[in-house]
């Protein structure tokens, strides 16, 4: 199965898809692009050598006018009801990568908006506060109803270096530059990262996709388990429970393994 994030509109029909994939022994892969492209990949690598050194906080800002916000659409994308919302459908990704980049989220506080007079109400806002299971802070501020916004970027400060993923455009793939230090320098260095892939298709999810799908039919005709799977996927369904926990109960929450 190759499955959309989140899994489901909550953790229990999550759990459902868990118990059948374990019961069905066929490969589950959810669909998490961000750590596809190779500007993700080389800063992976960068961290797994240890160049930052011990994390001290990472911020993530997300700043963007999706096309479900812009003509007012009542989907998924919207509203936190089916699973979806800011929450659901965007910082899901954030979620996985914060975990794949930075190790486990063991504490997170959240306050979700939507836009103001709604007669029907929606989630377009998502403020977040937490720590990793390391001691590193964590801060997140998402909306989808950002008119002409910054654009997504995550900054990862360590003892010994600073890393910055950031695309000031408004699509979602196509436009991320890295850029790195380490101590002494003076000013963070980009990195030139090829990658000739993603111009040979109008939609720059295309490219990351077909890494995804690569790994997945690999994974059937070999056997194995494909990363990012049924493990990360719950894993992040249980991070958005947490999260709106956190908001209906207006107090830091801590997360619990999943």
């Amino acid at each position: 199965m190759f499955a959309e994030k989140p899994l489901a509109p909550g953790v229990a029909e999550a759990a459902r898809i868990v118990a059948a994939a374990k019961e069905s022994r066929r490969p589950v892969m959810v669909d998490f692009e961000f750590p596809e492209l190779p500007t993700w990949r080389r800063a992976k690598a960068l961290l797994d050598d240890g160049a930052l050194g011990p994390l001290r906080h990472v911020v993530v800002t997300w700043q963007v006018e999706n096309y479900a916000t812009l003509h007012r659409l009542r989907t998924w994308k919207t509203s936190s009801e089916g699973g979806g919302g800011a929450l659901g459908n965007l910082v899901s990704h954030c979620f996985h990568y914060l975990e794949y980049f930075c190790g486990p989220i063991e504490s997170l506080s959240a306050r979700l908006f939507g836009l103001p007079g709604e007669e029907r109400p929606s989630e377009s806002t998502v403020a977040l506060a937490g720590a990793f299971a390391s001691g590193a802070g964590l801060s997140l501020a998402m909306s989808a109803a950002s008119y002409l916004g910054s654009g997504h970027r995550l900054e990862i400060y360590g003892e010994d270096g600073t890393l910055a993923l950031a695309n000031p455009t408004a699509d979602y793939m196509r436009g991320f530059e890295l850029r790195f230090a380490r101590r002494p320098a003076a000013a963070l260095e980009r990195l030139d990262i090829a990658y000739p892939e993603q111009d040979r298709y109008p939609d720059s999810r295309i490219a990351p996709i077909a890494r995804l799908v690569a790994r997945f039919l690999d994974a059937i005709e070999q056997g194995t388990t494909p990363s990012p799977g049924i493990r990360e996927g719950y894993r992040v369904q249980h991070l958005i429970e947490m999260a709106r926990l956190a908001h209906d109960l207006g107090e830091t929450v801590t997360v619990d393994d999943a």
